[in-house]
């Protein structure tokens, strides 16, 4: 029998034996377009079946019976995470937007075979709105959109980048906005996405880095923002769900904020009543979630003296959930910069069966899904669950796998989404 996984640091032993028939089983079952996207096979299939495999998803993995049958065998523990299996998520990068249909078919058919719930996508401001305050480009972002609905993926869309009209000129497009032009966009975009079945928004992405919120992290002026962004989508959508921008794993200083003094500032500026639920990205390479490292994001949610959870209770927020927005780790790039295949996936099975035990947790959106490229002068194209050809990592089954087990332990729980 598989060995039973419990909610506590497995010796690597018996992560390598897991990991073994999980992958062993998944590669099995696998299906076609996650291993062979441009088999002969497939470029001969007819016009017809091409567009029926576009405007479809597969039917569910969980009824594959291989794969049922690891999924029962791979026992977790008490599922807490009301959300049960709707905290499965994938964030992907902008690329998704610029795919053919092909590509993006192949790419988001992957997802829902692997169990995912909901897609975290870029709402490109700077993009939808290039040519001026008046001018509306909706397609490219519609277009994932629509497959993500027709996939049953819920979707989180993240209102990110400044166009040119509305920042000082030769600034970036990461340059913070003003809180009145964000706030419009925010609230044209909850109404447009409103119809498409699309409720749910985190406002801008890594605020408290510089490299995301130019020229310097700043609680106040993100506050203002966030502000300006909720009131905007809640007047579109009243029943929307406003998620603060995932805080990266930064120290104090150099134009960034921790994300604990991050939250904390958001809360001295008054921000409380604007958003639903705190955004978080807990990388924590080279350790493993859970691991008790003052350092690590991902202990810093909970298990720090003042953590995220902890700011969120004392200010009466006690029944907002922390969404873990970004999750993951490169398999490649520079010496020392990366994990291994096998610790890629070790770490992505680690995550689910923790995330799955926290009661004040929503979704983990594993980030990426696919490699976003192949240049290794640096390991940022190389967090995807997929390699960038498409061909699955041990990652890639390791999440099905578990995925599948948590639908199993979480059915007397009514899931979220």
């Amino acid at each position: 029998m598989v060995p039973l996984l419990r909610l506590k640091t497995l010796s690597p032993c018996a992560v390598a034996i897991i990991l073994t028939i999980a992958t062993a089983c998944a590669h099995a079952q696998s299906p076609t377009y996650t291993r062979h996207a441009y088999s002969p096979k497939h470029r001969t299939a007819s016009r017809a079946k091409r567009v029926a495999r576009a405007r479809t998803c597969p039917n569910d993995a969980v009824e594959r019976p291989v794969v049922a049958r690891y999924a029962r065998a791979l026992r977790v523990g008490p599922v807490r995470n009301r959300f049960g299996r709707g905290a499965f998520g994938i964030a992907t990068g902008g690329g998704v937007q610029t795919e053919s249909r092909r590509q993006m078919s192949s790419e988001l058919n992957a997802y829902h075979e692997a169990g995912a719930r909901w897609l975290r996508i870029d709402i490109n401001w700077a993009s939808i709105q290039a040519n001026g305050p008046s001018s509306f480009a909706w397609g490219a972002t519609d277009r994932v959109i629509r497959k993500a609905r027709r996939c049953g993926l819920n979707v989180l869309g993240v209102i990110y980048y400044t166009p040119s009209w509305a920042r000082p000129r030769g600034t970036v497009p990461n340059w913070a906005p003003s809180p009145g032009a964000y706030g419009r966009f925010a609230s044209q975009a909850a109404r447009h996405y409103r119809r498409r079945g699309v409720s749910t928004f985190e406002i801008w992405n890594e605020p408290n880095i510089a490299d995301s919120f130019a020229p310097s992290a700043s609680p106040r002026a993100y506050t203002a923002m966030l502000r300006a962004a909720d009131i905007g989508i809640k007047r579109a959508n009243p029943s929307a769900t406003v998620v603060t921008g995932g805080l990266a794993p930064s120290p104090s200083g150099g134009g960034g904020v921790s994300p604990v003094s991050f939250l904390r500032g958001i809360y001295a500026q008054g921000g409380e009543p604007y958003f639903d639920a705190v955004g978080a990205h807990p990388y924590c390479s080279p350790a493993y979630p859970g691991s008790r490292k003052a350092w690590s994001a991902w202990y810093q949610l909970y298990g720090t003296r003042t953590s995220l959870r902890s700011l969120m209770t004392r200010h009466g927020d006690g029944a907002k959930k922390i969404w873990a927005t970004e999750f993951g780790a490169p398999t490649s790039g520079p010496p020392g910069t990366f994990v291994s295949l096998r610790t890629q996936a070790a770490m992505v099975t680690r995550a689910y069966q923790l995330w799955s035990s926290y009661s004040w947790a929503g979704p983990l959106f594993t980030y990426s899904g696919r490699d976003t490229g192949i240049d290794r002068s640096s390991n940022q194209d190389f967090y995807g669950l997929l390699n960038y050809n498409f061909t699955a990592k041990p990652a890639f089954d390791t999440y099905r796998n578990v995925s599948h087990a948590l639908a199993i332990a979480a059915r007397r729980i009514r899931p979220v989404g």
